[in-house]
C-alpha cells in the first residue's frame, strides 16, 4: 500500500510540475508575442518612413529661349535644373555647356550644383555643346535627386539660366507642386524664357 501511495504521489507531483512548466512557457510566449508586436510596429514604421518619401511621377518642362543680347548671340549656354523649396539643388534636366572653359558663366547653376557637392552634375540630363540657335526646348524630370534618392511631395522650382556672353546672363525660377494630383503651371514670360510650361503627372 505504501508503494501505491508513493507512486500516486510521484504521479501527481510530476503532473503538477509539468503543468507549472507549461504555464511558465505560455507566459513567456505571451511576453514574446507582445514584444514581437512592438518590434513589428517599429519595423512597419521604418518601412512607412522609407516608402513615404513621396509620389513618383514625371515633370515635363518646355520653354522657348531667346538672346540676352550678348556678343556671341545667337550662340549660347543653357542649363535647366530642379531645386526644392529651400533652394537646394535636386537634379539637372538640361545642360548645353560641354566646354568647361565657359561653364562658370552659368553662375547660378554652378553655385547650386557646387553647394550640393555635385558641381556641374548632368546625371541623366539632356546635354551637349554650346547651342547655335534658339528654339523651344523640352526636358523631363523623374522626381528623384541627382543621386537617385526619392523626394517628399511639396513645392519645387525649375530654374533656368542662359548666357551668350563672357558673364552671367539671364536666370529665372518657376514653381510647381509635386504631389498626388496633376499640376500644370504656365508662368509668365521672363527675359530669355517664354512660353514656359511645367506639367507634373503622378504615377
Amino acid at each position: 500500500m505504501n508503494n501505491r501511495l508513493s507512486s500516486n504521489m510521484h504521479f501527481w507531483l510530476l503532473t503538477l510540475l509539468l503543468f507549472l512548466l507549461w504555464m511558465a512557457g505560455c507566459g513567456e510566449d505571451d511576453g514574446d508575442e507582445s514584444g514581437g508586436g512592438d518590434t513589428s510596429g517599429e519595423s512597419d514604421s521604418d518601412s512607412d518612413t522609407a516608402a513615404g518619401t513621396g509620389t513618383t511621377g514625371e515633370l515635363v518642362v518646355t520653354v522657348t529661349t531667346s538672346s540676352t543680347g550678348g556678343q556671341y548671340a545667337p550662340r549660347h549656354l543653357l542649363a535647366i535644373w530642379v531645386e526644392n523649396a529651400q533652394g537646394d539643388f535636386i537634379r539637372t534636366l538640361m545642360a548645353y555647356t560641354s566646354n568647361p572653359a565657359y561653364r562658370g558663366y552659368l553662375s547660378h547653376w554652378d553655385d547650386a550644383t557646387s553647394d550640393a557637392g555635385a558641381r556641374y552634375d548632368t546625371t541623366d540630363a539632356v546635354s551637349g555643346a554650346t547651342l547655335s540657335s534658339h528654339d523651344t526646348r523640352t526636358a523631363t524630370w523623374d522626381a528623384t535627386r541627382f543621386d537617385n534618392g526619392n523626394l517628399p511631395d511639396g513645392a519645387y522650382s525649375v530654374c533656368m539660366e542662359l548666357t551668350d556672353k563672357n558673364a552671367t546672363g539671364n536666370y529665372s525660377c518657376f514653381e510647381f507642386n509635386k504631389g498626388v494630383s496633376n499640376d500644370l503651371a504656365s508662368p509668365g514670360d521672363t527675359p530669355s524664357f517664354s512660353d514656359v510650361t511645367l506639367d507634373w503627372s503622378p504615377r
